[in-house]
């Protein structure tokens, strides 16, 4: 007899028998109880959960001479001919392969002749997604109203492409992803069965790479059972399947945590280098992020994971160096990788820029903390310094001595002699004495804040330098080059001619400029006297966050304005 591979050859022959899937026999043996069968049923859901498997024994049990309960018997000449595929009455489709109008003309013919053997004729359509738009309207007319011998049995992986007309004409059911334990248990029972001896880590790699479906755990524990190991092992699952050991994800984290970046690109490009897939490296150490996930957030659900007791302890020195916000950042740092690999880019190079991100990545703040840190709380706990290295630091005894001028010094409106705005000699002998533009600046920056804010604060960090008939000239530090740019923009020019207008009477162009010898100007909000109370850098609960985050201002921005 030929060889029958293990998901052939353990394919679910009774209700009973069918895994993980109770909520959808136990309706289907009460309706054959109750005689209340439907003529037309939809199986959905993800591949290898059983879809096929349960159609069969629906009409096994449908056609069966000798039925036990609600159960087939397996030994009538209708129950056998299903099994090996003879029977007349019962026609399965494959929907990939029979998708025009032609095949469902064809099976409304045949529908007509009443049953061979038994009681009904069963149709099922597998993949019932991809048939064509006409063959979806074909097929109306006789699922709204079949003869009474035919019933429908449609399964897809992909509901979401089937007509709402064939969905409101049929029973629905899906069928749920088997979990990692379920996988696990079925999984050992076959082993048992196959005289095969497996550790609970193979068998807990297995579950985990059948990703829901039984089908998938057996073709590769069938693969595995080929080379004809005495034990099988997650080392041999390693070698057999080119996967990651997961303890290198875990030696991965460590190495990430310890800031090691040496080790952790060495690592790294050893196991792409063995020939692992950069997909496939990236995929597990997803997966290995959603284990510790689940036992950051939620560890009495570990067993419905299929963590061992042992793995939790594996784990503990881990999840000791990470937080629920660290583990989030990675994982969502790992899905962007995965798409970028997806997409065609280098995927060594990229996976390498991941793990130095990784590696420079500073500890998750919490907000509650923050505000323990500024309400002076000497319990809480202490907050991390996420400064760059070698940032300039603002000491809080400069903080606390700002200018308590109100109102800029006219001197500093002169523009330095080392470096002139680019104006016109026409406009420079034109301009009027500086004293003009101390008065009509703060004016115009006190309306621009009631009317525009957002360009209130920009202008904040600028210095006011000369004003002609026409034209108002503002420079930027070296830091300021977006806001130029930004504020060269037309519709804001009109913007700013309109306010200023409102101020002066008059219309005034507005130049800007970059001063690279202009000296970072953080208080500048301050000096003109238009930020409130508490948003002055000498007020206590600023220095305060500054001190605590090791901190400097370097700009400031409304969040009413976002």
């Amino acid at each position: 007899m030929s060889y029958f591979v293990f998901a052939r050859k353990y394919r679910p022959q009774k209700f009973a028998d069918v895994v993980a899937q109770k909520h959808i026999t136990e309706t289907l043996t009460k309706a054959i109880e109750n005689d209340r069968v439907s003529q037309a049923y939809l199986f959905c859901g993800v591949r290898g959960t059983g879809k096929t498997s349960i159609a069969r024994i629906l009409a096994k049990r449908l056609n069966c001479a000798n039925p036990q309960g609600a159960e087939p018997c397996d030994q009538c000449e209708s129950c056998l001919a299903i099994v090996k595929g003879h029977s007349h009455d019962i026609l399965e489709i494959d929907a990939a392969s029979h998708t025009s109008v032609d095949d469902i003309r064809e099976l409304r013919e045949s529908i007509k002749y009443a049953p061979t053997g038994g009681k009904h004729k069963i149709y099922i359509i597998d993949e019932v997604h991809r048939l064509s738009p006409s063959a979806f309207d074909a097929l109306l007319k006789t699922l709204e109203e079949p003869p009474a011998h035919a019933v429908f049995i449609f399964a897809t992986t992909e509901v979401h492409k089937v007509p709402q007309t064939i969905l409101s004409r049929c029973q629905r059911y899906d069928f749920k992803r088997i979990s990692e334990s379920e996988l696990k248990a079925a999984l050992k029972e076959i082993a048992d069965k196959e005289g095969l001896k497996i550790t609970e880590e193979a068998l807990a790699e297995l579950a985990k790479r059948g990703d829901g479906s039984l089908r998938d755990s057996l073709s590769i524990l069938d693969q595995v059972a080929s080379w004809q190991h005495d034990l099988i092992d997650e080392k041999l699952l390693t070698e057999a399947l080119g996967i990651v050991p997961r303890g290198e994800y875990a030696q991965v984290l460590r190495l990430i945590r310890q800031k090691n970046t040496t080790e952790i690109i060495t690592k790294v490009n050893a196991v792409l280098n063995s020939g692992i897939d950069a997909s496939e490296f990236v995929r597990g150490f997803q997966q290995e992020l959603r284990l510790l996930l689940v036992l950051k957030a939620a560890p009495n659900l570990a067993t419905d994971y299929g963590i061992t007791t042992e793995e939790v302890a594996q784990y503990d020195d881990i999840l000791q160096g990470y937080s629920l916000n660290d583990l989030l950042r990675i994982q969502n740092l790992l899905v962007n990788l995965e798409q970028k690999i997806r997409d065609g880019f280098d995927p060594v190079i990229n996976i390498e820029l991941a793990m130095l991100k990784l590696v420079a990545m500073e500890d998750s703040v919490t907000l509650e903390s923050v505000l323990r840190q500024l309400a002076g709380n000497p319990g809480s706990s202490k907050v991390t310094n996420t400064s760059p290295a070698g940032a300039p630091k603002t000491h809080q005894s400069e903080l606390k001595s700002p200018d308590p001028s109100p109102v800029l010094p006219l001197d500093s409106l002169t523009p330095p002699q080392s470096n002139p705005p680019a104006v016109s000699s026409t406009a420079a002998t034109a301009a009027v004495a500086p004293a003009d533009l101390a008065t009509i600046w703060p004016r115009f920056m006190q309306s621009l804040k009631t009317t525009h804010r957002n360009l209130q604060i920009k202008l904040t960090l600028a210095e006011p330098r000369s004003i002609d008939d026409n034209k108002i000239t503002v420079a930027f530090d070296r830091l300021g080059e977006v806001h130029v740019r930004q504020l060269q923009d037309r519709d804001i020019q009109k913007t700013l001619e309109h306010v200023v207008k409102g101020v002066t009477g008059k219309t005034y162009h507005f130049q800007f400029f970059v001063d690279k010898n202009l000296a970072h100007r953080q208080e500048n909000g301050n000096q003109i006297g238009l930020l409130a109370e508490s948003e002055k850098p000498d007020h206590p609960a600023v220095i305060k966050a500054m001190e605590v985050f090791d901190a400097e201002i370097v700009g400031r921005q409304d969040l009413a304005d976002q």
